[in-house]
Order: C-alpha cells, then sequence, then structure tokens
C-alpha cells in the first residue's frame, strides 16, 4: 500500500494482515509501504510485488497488461464512491471563485484526489492550468483536508461516499471512517459515480492463490477496518470502464501521468 493509507491505518495492522494471509495460505505475505501509487504500479507490473492495493485509474492500466483485478471493497453497500472539490467554510462559493487561488491534489496518480474532480473543472468551461496561481501536490487525502481548513489551500480533491438511500455523506476524506468528527469544509462540487479502488494481483503469483486471498478478505475484520470497507466482492471486467474516457482525455492534454508498462 501507499505510505498515505499505511499512515492512516497503521503500520501495525497492515503487519496484521501479512500475518493472516501467511497463516490462511501457506505463503510469505509481507508488508510494503510505497511512497507513491506509481511506484506499486511499476513493482506489479514488473513482477517485484504480489499484490497491491491501487486507485482504479492505475488499475486500469494494469488490467490492461493482463495483471488481475482480485478484490473490490463494498462501502455502504456500493462499489463505487464519488469525489469532492472542497473548501473551507464561508469559501469560494463556485468554481469561477478558484481563480488565482491555490489548489491542493493527493498526487497525479490519484482518481479521487487529482483526475476526475479536475475532469470536472475542464467540463465546468475551465482550464486548470490556468484557473489556479498554484497546485500543490501533498500525498495524502488527511492533507488536502488540512491544506484546505488550514487555508494554505483554496480548494482541495477528496473522497467522499454517499449513504445509498438518503444520499447524505457517509464518509469523506473529512470525517472519521464511521462519518463522525466531520472537518469544517464544504463541498464546492461533486463528481459522478467512480468505480472503488482495486487489490490487484500480479500475474507472477500462483492463481490458486487469489481465492485464498480473496478469502481472507471476508474473514478477517483486519481488513475491513485497514481499507474502512464492510466486505470485498471479485471485481467484474467491466468495473473500471467507466473511467477509460476521463482517462484518455486527462492523457490528452498533457495532465495524467503515461500508461504504466511493464520493462523490457
Amino acid at each position: 500500500m501507499v505510505r498515505s493509507i499505511a499512515a492512516e491505518s497503521s503500520r501495525e495492522a497492515a503487519s496484521e494482515v501479512a500475518q493472516i494471509l501467511s497463516a490462511a495460505t501457506g505463503s510469505v505475505f509481507y508488508s510494503y509501504s510505497a511512497f507513491g501509487y506509481r511506484e506499486l504500479a511499476d513493482k506489479i507490473a514488473d513482477g517485484d510485488l504480489g499484490f497491491a492495493w491501487m486507485p482504479p485509474v492505475l488499475a486500469l492500466d494494469l488490467a490492461g497488461l493482463g495483471e488481475t483485478l482480485l478484490a473490490v471493497p463494498v462501502r455502504r453497500g456500493s462499489i463505487t464512491y464519488n469525489a469532492a472539490l472542497v473548501v473551507a467554510r464561508g469559501g469560494p462559493k463556485s468554481i469561477a471563485d478558484l481563480k488565482g487561488k491555490t489548489a491542493a491534489w493527493v498526487d497525479r496518480e490519484s482518481t479521487s484526489g487529482y483526475l476526475v474532480p479536475r475532469e470536472l473543472i475542464v467540463d465546468a468551461g475551465f482550464d486548470p492550468r490556468a484557473l489556479f496561481s498554484e497546485e500543490v501536490f501533498v500525498h495524502g487525502h488527511d492533507n488536502v483536508v488540512d491544506a484546505v481548513v488550514s487555508g494554505r489551500a483554496a480548494v482541495g480533491a477528496t473522497f467522499v461516499s454517499l449513504d445509498p438511500v438518503t444520499k447524505q455523506v457517509a464518509q469523506a476524506g473529512w470525517t472519521d471512517a464511521d462519518g463522525k468528527n466531520a472537518k469544517d469544509v464544504e463541498i464546492l462540487a461533486m463528481t459522478g459515480a467512480i468505480p472503488n479502488d482495486v487489490l490487484v494481483m500480479s500475474r507472477g503469483v500462483p492463481e490458486e492463490l487469489g481465492p485464498q486471498v480473496l478469502a481472507c478478505l471476508n474473514e478477517h475484520d483486519a481488513f475491513r477496518r485497514l481499507l474502512r470497507a464492510e466486505g470485498f466482492l471479485r471485481p467484474s471486467a467491466e468495473h473500471l470502464e467507466p473511467l477509460r474516457k476521463t482517462l484518455v482525455a486527462a492523457r490528452a492534454r498533457g495532465e495524467a501521468p503515461p500508461s504504466v508498462r511493464r520493462i523490457a
């Protein structure tokens, strides 16, 4: 996992997960904390890692290389979520009001913390490169929210999960896992549904390990705590397809990282 997630959930939880998998499968698992999503994606593509928890955009690239989409978390009964542009309470009221201000993003590979919210700005008729005076990458959803609350950034992008019945915020980058203790931000704009993140299994891993790992995800609470999930499903081949158009458009403008490739 990336360090920003490991820090939120504690390295002890990640180590516990590795111990559970080792005991259940008879293979030796260890936890690995990467600096960023691209590092994880490159190591999966090159066979240096067996499993990695990936944002949907890079998982889409890895699926195209033949890696296995093993599991998707279910949160609030859904395998999709949304992204939001958030501002401090009483801050800017429209995207136009962000002219000349600072934006905080997670990183360039983050789906909800950069790519999809950025497309929302483009669809509203604005060029983000001209709209903001500065754009900063703070490498964590918590860090985005903190930048907005502290005033270091006028707007930030993060994830939000909605209750499927009430359509109210169930949890988000500015709340605890149970949706409580919300930080003092307001939603400026929200995207449509985004496919949930994915556990990717490298092609180099013995195929029989896949079902064993998926069973462990649902049998042990440690995985649900680590990933703020209520359960896990095997995703369909079409799970990530809604993102393809967004990714193609962003890459055409030079605003998304290049495709993940294998080292020859």
